[in-house]
């Protein structure tokens, strides 16, 4: 659906809420709705237990480590 469609379907419902409890309610009811939304999701967002390095990172280390060792010597 995307954001285009999202934002069709928010503004018929936050036009349908803002004439029901008014404007300033709406905007409450929204943001508690967000923040409410926002914290739930973030529980299954979190870093995993073990960070396992991909071949990538450790070249991105050994390089840092080769130019930082560079710099130091001079």
């Amino acid at each position: 659906m995307g954001f285009g469609g999202g934002s069709i379907l928010a503004s018929l419902a936050s036009a349908e809420l803002i004439d029901a409890i008014g404007v300033a309610e709406c905007l409450g009811l929204l943001s508690v709705t967000y923040f409410v939304i926002m914290i739930s999701s973030a529980q299954f967002l979190r870093f995993p237990d073990k960070i396992h390095k991909s071949p990538l990172v450790r070249d991105i280390q050994l390089c840092e480590f080769l130019i930082l060792s560079t710099l130091s010597s001079d």
